[in-house]
């Protein structure tokens, strides 16, 4: 959560609607990212061994 929160504040600086749409956009992006990752590796919980 601490890199979303430094990216806000680094885009806040030159614009506020543009920080604003990073806050709603890159969470799920990453989130996305660490799902698909996840997956990729294996460690997706399917076969039971990861929580």
């Amino acid at each position: 959560m601490f890199l979303v929160g430094w990216v806000v504040t680094e885009t806040a600086r030159t614009s506020l609607v543009e920080a604003v749409v990073v806050l709603i956009t890159v969470p799920p992006v990453l989130h996305a990212g660490v799902a698909w990752l996840r997956a990729a590796l294996g460690l997706d919980g399917a076969d039971g061994t990861s929580s």
